[in-house]
């Protein structure tokens, strides 16, 4: 009895690796077809753009799509991406956050990225003389492919990035237009530089007028002087002083203005017709005796 019994326990067990390597086999040939049968995704960069420039730095953006042409969903898992200027790595990020695709849909979302223009200058030193680049903006996506795994697929955008600098501003010149007994009316003239490519707007000016500690005047206006691309112009500024806050100074005033050392500080409202370029606030302090 004790042979028959191990005689047929053996048999018992060849039959089940048997059965154990065909399931195996089969279920290894369901998900090769499966695998076969699926199409690859699609991704797209729609678009690399500027969002927001200023004198400081930009925020470009890119879209990224991603089509499922399958009838069953995948998963997204995740992203890297970098950003690059005359060959060279400036920026760079990974964002892990996981969605899905339901089959035959697409999905689409924004890739941000900022740059500090003071960054860029010490990694590419030939931008302070430029007033124009292009970007690479690329990015890996991660996909989990059912019975596949995860696959990367990269894209890439390149774009146009204007590279702003403030305009100079300077002294042009001091003159009394009239006085009295309590007042002298001046007209301050200030040159402003524009270094760019594209028009800069002086849409308004606050200041502050005065010799040293002693404020003589606090004044807003608006200017609305369009300086060209790379170009000039004149803010007039006109001016009236009380005598009686000038003490001791107000004949040299009358006399000639452009011998006083006027100090004139405060803030230039710029703004620009550049697409993504915002309105700048140019803070200024300025000697009237350091001018040209």
């Amino acid at each position: 009895m004790r042979q028959v019994s191990s005689a047929s326990e053996t048999v018992c067990a060849a039959a089940l690796a048997v059965a154990c390597a065909v399931l195996l086999g089969g279920c290894g040939m369901i998900r090769t077809a499966l695998s076969e049968q699926l199409g690859p995704p699609t991704v797209t960069a729609k678009a690399a753009r500027v969002v927001a420039l200023t004198f400081d730095g930009v925020d470009i953006e890119m879209d990224v799509e991603v089509a499922n042409p399958n009838a069953m969903a995948i998963d997204i898992a995740g992203y890297d991406y970098h950003v690059e200027i005359a060959g060279k790595r400036v920026a760079e990020g990974t964002a892990s956050e996981r969605r899905t695709v339901d089959g035959g849909s697409a999905t689409m979302w924004t890739v941000p990225v900022s740059l500090r223009f003071g960054s860029l200058l010490s990694s590419v030193a030939s931008l302070a003389t430029e007033d124009e680049t292009t970007f690479a903006f690329e990015c890996a996506v991660r996909i989990d492919m059912p019975f596949v795994g995860e696959v990367t697929i990269p894209v890439s955008r390149i774009g146009a990035l204007p590279i702003p600098k403030p305009p100079s501003i300077s002294f042009a010149g001091i003159s009394l237009r009239g006085g009295s007994l309590t007042a002298a009316d001046l007209g301050i003239k200030l040159r402003l530089d524009n270094p760019n490519s594209f028009l800069m707007r002086v849409a308004s000016l606050t200041y502050d007028l005065g010799v040293g500690d002693q404020k003589w005047v606090s004044a807003s206006q608006a200017a609305g002087v369009d300086v060209l691309a790379h170009g000039s112009a004149i803010v007039d500024i006109p001016v009236s002083v009380d005598l009686r806050a000038v003490g001791a100074g107000a004949l040299a005033l009358l006399r000639d203005p452009g011998s006083v050392p006027l100090l004139l500080s405060g803030v230039m409202r710029l703004s620009s017709p550049l697409p993504g370029m915002t309105d700048a606030a140019l803070p200024f302090t300025l000697r009237a005796m350091d001018r040209d």
